[in-house]
Formats: structure tokens, sequence, C-alpha cells
């Protein structure tokens, strides 16, 4: 709607770029941001309120293509170190693509013993699924402990020279 509004205010035809791309990006992408951060916190906060690692664990790991991304990295590690949790970042050259992250999950499931085949001929007998489950799904007990989360404000700490007030 932005974009349509912006088009029809500078009488924009066919593919021209309105005047404002850059700023429309940079607010998509703060608000793509600050949803991540809060999903993160309110995942930190669950642990801790459950006791589920112990304080010296505590550590968020951030790898694959995403992890590339500085921006949001800068703004998880805000989090982080308000809620007292290490912050480790892929090394971007290893961020290219999802082989790390599926070769995790892939020894994670080993250790595990989870939906790993250890007979060459059940390999017909797969079924494609397009998630891969590591483990029980939390959702519903994260809901119920009712969380209210005081959010860290990462948008000062991002932009500390370009915001006033």
């Amino acid at each position: 709607m932005y974009i349509e509004l912006e088009e029809k205010k500078h009488k924009i035809i066919g593919d021209a770029v309105i005047p404002d791309a850059y700023n429309l990006c940079a607010a998509f992408q703060l608000a793509t941001v600050k949803h991540i951060c809060q999903r993160t916190q309110r995942a930190m906060e669950f642990i801790n309120k459950m006791s589920l690692f112990p304080e010296s664990k505590r550590t968020l790991v951030v790898s694959g293509g995403v992890a590339c991304n500085n921006f949001l990295a800068k703004a998880l590690n805000i989090v982080c170190t308000e809620l007292g949790y290490n912050f480790v970042r892929t090394p971007p050259k290893l961020c290219t693509d999802n082989g790390i992250m599926i070769a995790w999950n892939g020894v994670e499931k080993w250790i595990r013993d989870i939906d790993v085949i250890k007979d060459p001929n059940e390999i017909e007998n797969i079924e494609i699924e397009s998630t891969a489950p590591l483990g029980e799904n939390w959702m519903k007990k994260v809901e119920e402990a009712n969380l209210k989360c005081k959010w860290v404000k990462i948008s000062r700490k991002l932009f500390p020279n370009n915001l006033k007030k």
C-alpha cells in the first residue's frame, strides 16, 4: 500500500523506483529484525524462567545465510548482552548456504538416533517431510508460561548517531 501511495504521489509509471526506496527497505529490515529479536528474547526468557540451561551455558548460536546479515547479528548480540547470554556467530565464509545447518541437524539426529536409517535397503521407505523436526515442539509450553517480556530496545543502539528522540 505504501508503494502504491508513493507511486501516485510521485507520478511513477512502470518499473521506476520510488524516491524513498532505501528508507522503505531499511524500515522493512528494522521491523523484521525487531520481530526476530522479540521471538528470540521470549525463548531466552522462557529458558531462564524454566531454568533449562545453567547460566554458564546460555549461548545463542546464529548460523546459515541469515548469519551474514550484520544488522541482524548486531541486534541479536544486543539482546544477548541484555539478557546475559553469549553470542556466537558462524564466520560469514561458512554461511553461504544451508549445508552446515543441514549437516548439524543430521549430526544431532545421529547422536539421538532419530530418523536414522542404518539399513541401506530402507532408503526407499523414506517419507519426505517439509520440516526437519528435532525433539519435542515446545510452542504450547512457552504460550502457557504466559511470559510478559519487557522488550530490549534495539533501535537506538543500532542507529546511535541517527536517532534523536
